[in-house]
C-alpha cells in the first residue's frame, strides 16, 4: 500500500475514533444530565414531603393544644363551683395547670387553695411552681410569702413559749416571707397586699422591736396607697389597729 493511501486511512480511522468518543461523552452526558435532573427530583420531593409532615405535625400539635387549652379552662371553670369540697377543686385546679401552665390564674386559683386548706408546704410549692412560668406576677409571690409567714406563726404557736429553737425555726420563716413580698412588690409597687403583708410581718417578727422604725416605715408606705383605694377600707382598718402596739412603743 501506498504511505499516502495509508496515512489516508489512518486519518480516516482517527477521525472515526474521534466522533465515536465524541458520541459516547454526548450519551455520557446525557445520561448524567438525566440522573442529575431525577436526583434533583426527588430531593425536592423529598424535601416537599417532610414540609409537609412538618406541617401536618404542627397542626396536630396545634389542634392539641387547643384541646388542652380548652379542657384546662373548663376544669377551672368547673373549680369555681361553690358546691365542691376543697380536695375536689384543688383536683380540677390541678387538672388545669397540668394542661395549660401558662395561664397565671390557674397557677393563683392553686396556691391560695391550698394556703386556705392549711397546706402551707403544697400551697408554696405550687406559688414557686407558679413564679417559675410568671416571674412577674405579683399574686403569686405574696401567696409564698403567706405560706412562709403562716408556718412561722403556727410553729410559734405549737411549739413551748420561749423555745430557743422555734424562735431561730420562725426567724427564718419570716425572713423568707419578707423576701417574698419584696419580689412582689418588684413586680407591682403599688400592690397594697404586698405592702400590708411585708408590714405585717416586720412587726410580727420584731419581737423586741429592734426594727422599730422600718416597721413603722413599712406601715406608713401601706397606707400611702391604701386610703385610695376602695378595696382596702377593711384592711385599712385591720391595719391600724395591728399598728396600735407600735405606736404606743414609739419613743
Amino acid at each position: 500500500m501506498e504511505i499516502g493511501s495509508l496515512k489516508t486511512a489512518m486519518r480516516e480511522l482517527q477521525d472515526s475514533l474521534e466522533e465515536q468518543i465524541h458520541l459516547a461523552q454526548k450519551t455520557h452526558q446525557a445520561q448524567w444530565d438525566k440522573s442529575n435532573a431525577e436526583l434533583v427530583k426527588l430531593r425536592e420531593e423529598l424535601k416537599a414531603e417532610k414540609e409537609r409532615a412538618a406541617l401536618n405535625a404542627s397542626v396536630q400539635a396545634s389542634m392539641m393544644r387547643t384541646a388542652d387549652i380548652i379542657k384546662a379552662a373548663s376544669a377551672a371553670r368547673e373549680a369555681k363551683n361553690a358546691f365542691l369540697q376543697p380536695e375536689q377543686i384543688i383536683a380540677k385546679l390541678r387538672v388545669a395547670v397540668g394542661l395549660d401552665p401558662n395561664v397565671a390564674e390557674y397557677h393563683i386559683d392553686l396556691s391560695k387553695t391550698l394556703y386556705a386548706t392549711g397546706d402551707y408546704d403544697a400551697a408554696r410549692e405550687a406559688s414557686i411552681s407558679g413564679i417559675e412560668r410568671h416571674p412577674l406576677d405579683a399574686t403569686l409571690p405574696i401567696v409564698k410569702g403567706a405560706c412562709f409567714f403562716s408556718m412561722a406563726d403556727r410553729i410559734l404557736k405549737s411549739g413551748p413559749k420561749g423555745d430557743p429553737s422555734a424562735a431561730r425555726h420562725a426567724a427564718g420563716l419570716f425572713a423568707m416571707a419578707e423576701m417574698a413580698y419584696h419580689q412582689a412588690l418588684a413586680n407591682d409597687p403599688a400592690n397594697a397586699y404586698a405592702l400590708y403583708n411585708l408590714a405585717l410581718t416586720i412587726q410580727t417578727s420584731d419581737s423586741d422591736n429592734s426594727r422599730l422604725i422600718v416597721a413603722l416605715r413599712a406601715w406608713d408606705e401601706y397606707f400611702a396607697v391604701a386610703l385610695t383605694d376602695p378595696e382596702q377600707v377593711e384592711w385599712v382598718k385591720m391595719a391600724r389597729e395591728i399598728k396600735k402596739s407600735l405606736d404606743s412603743a414609739t419613743p
